[in-house]
């Protein structure tokens, strides 16, 4: 099982033993992106690391 497939997504939240909305996740691949929303992730596509950062501050995660 690998990303996007629906499956890696609900795995990992269950793992992780979170709610969805709480799981931040970055990724370079839109695909990975758009599944991770799907399952409730708050996801972001990955273009650079000031993309990131800007995210980081937005959210107080420092």
């Amino acid at each position: 099982m690998r990303k996007p497939e629906p499956g890696y997504f609900a795995l990992a939240t269950q793992q992780l033993g979170l709610a969805p909305a709480s799981i931040a996740f970055w990724d370079d691949t839109q695909a990975n992106v758009v599944a991770a929303q799907t399952h409730g992730w708050q996801a972001q596509h990955y273009r650079d690391y000031s993309d990131l950062a800007a995210w980081l501050n937005a959210n107080s995660i420092n």
